[in-house]
């Protein structure tokens, strides 16, 4: 696997290419979910995510991921008002 871009925090960064290609590979039977789990070395969930997104239609998971994260922020902003 190659070397991924890292946040401040470390948790690695994935381009939309890469989850793409990951949720391709799932979704024409090449591989099982769990088996590219241990061959890439991450969560289920996250690639669970990364599918859930492609079949709910989004252009990009990395879209959605930020669209729900934008929500997320603004309910907490409310919360404090």
């Amino acid at each position: 696997m190659g070397e991924h871009r890292r946040q401040a925090d470390g948790r690695r960064v994935f381009s939309t290419e890469f989850k793409r290609t990951t949720v391709q590979r799932i979704l024409t039977g090449e591989k099982t979910l769990a088996e590219l789990s241990r061959e890439l070395d991450i969560s289920p969930s996250v690639i669970r995510n990364w599918k859930r997104f492609a079949e709910a239609g989004a252009t990009t998971a990395v879209q959605a991921s930020e669209d729900g994260l934008r929500e997320d922020v603004q309910t907490r902003l409310r919360g404090r008002r």
